[in-house]
C-alpha cells in the first residue's frame, strides 16, 4: 500500500467533472455507491467490479462505468493504475440528453466493464488534458467520451416499486439527521413500518441496509463540506462521525484518499 499514489483533479473548463488518477493501487473497496456518474479506464494491472452478485474483471485498456446509486465493490487482482472520472448526476443527464435528444434519463450499463479501444484512448487524452491550460481541449474530449459512452448504454427500465416514495422519505430523514444517533425503531415508526420491513425496503430500493445508507449519505455530505473549505473537525461533527479518526477511516475506505488530499483540490 505504501507504493500507491492517488491524485485528485478538477478542470475549470468542465464544472461538475472530477478526476482521480491512481498508480499502483492495491487496496480493495467495500460495497458502496456513488451519487455521481463514474467512468474511467484501466492503464495497467487488473481489478474487478462486484455488481449484482457478479464479478467483472478489467485489465489494461478496459473501460469502467458505474451509474449513480449502483451498489458495487472493488477487488484488486494485481496492482492497478487507472483514471476514474466522476460526473455530477444532473450534468450527466444533461449531457446524454444532448447526445441522444432524450428527456434526460441516464442510460444503464448492465455490464460495467466495456472493451472499446477508441473510448479508452479518448479517456486517457481527457485525463491528460486536466494537466493543461487549454479550455477547448478538455471540453471537446468530454463530448467525445459522452458520445462513445452513449453507444454502449441501454435504455433504462425503471421498475414500478410501491416502496419508491418510502425510500425517498427514509433518505430525507437520514439526511436531516446526519449528526444524530438515529435508531432503526425511530425510522420505522416515522414510515409506519416494522423494523424488518424498513430494512427490506431499504435493501430492495438501494442495495444497502439502513446503516450503510446512512454512512453513504454522511460521506456524501462530508465531500460537499470539504469542497466548501470546512475543517475536518467541523465536517466530522456535522456529519455524525465520532471524531476525525472515525471520519478519516471511512473516508479512506470509500473515497480512496485522505480527507486532506481530497480537500486540497478545492483550495
Amino acid at each position: 500500500m505504501s507504493g500507491e499514489e492517488l491524485t485528485f483533479l478538477r478542470a475549470d473548463a468542465l464544472p461538475g467533472l472530477t478526476l482521480v488518477s491512481g498508480i499502483g493501487v492495491t487496496r480493495d473497496v467495500a460495497r458502496h455507491l456513488h451519487a455521481s456518474f463514474c467512468f474511467g479506464v484501466v492503464l495497467d494491472g487488473r481489478r474487478a467490479l462486484l455488481v449484482d452478485g457478479r464479478e467483472h474483471e478489467a485489465a489494461a485498456g478496459d473501460v469502467l462505468v458505474v451509474e449513480p446509486g449502483r451498489v458495487h465493490a472493488v477487488r484488486t487482482i494485481a496492482a492497478c493504475s487507472y483514471h476514474m472520472f466522476s460526473l455530477e448526476e444532473e450534468a450527466a443527464r444533461r449531457g446524454f440528453a444532448r447526445i441522444d435528444g432524450g428527456c434526460g434519463d441516464l442510460p444503464c450499463f448492465p455490464v460495467p466493464v466495456l472493451r472499446d479501444r477508441t473510448l479508452a484512448h479518448v479517456l486517457e487524452d481527457l485525463a491528460e488534458s486536466f494537466h493543461g491550460v487549454e479550455l477547448l481541449e478538455p471540453q471537446s474530449l468530454f463530448w467525445q467520451v459522452m458520445a462513445l459512452l452513449a453507444q454502449h448504454g441501454d435504455v433504462r427500465e425503471f421498475p414500478v416499486g410501491a416502496h419508491s416514495e418510502l425510500i425517498v422519505r427514509i433518505r430525507e430523514m437520514l439526511e436531516e439527521r446526519l449528526a444524530e444517533n438515529v435508531t432503526l425503531s425511530e425510522l420505522a415508526r416515522a414510515c409506519q413500518l416494522d423494523e424488518w420491513s424498513l430494512c427490506r425496503v431499504c435493501v430492495r430500493e438501494t442495495g444497502l441496509p439502513p446503516h450503510a445508507l446512512l454512512l453513504h449519505l454522511r460521506l456524501k455530505k462530508a465531500r460537499e463540506l470539504f469542497a466548501g473549505g470546512h475543517s475536518a473537525a467541523d465536517v466530522a461533527a456535522a456529519c455524525g462521525f465520532f471524531d476525525q479518526s472515525h471520519l478519516h477511516r471511512h473516508f479512506m475506505r470509500q473515497v480512496g484518499m485522505t480527507p486532506g488530499r481530497y480537500a486540497s483540490a478545492f483550495r
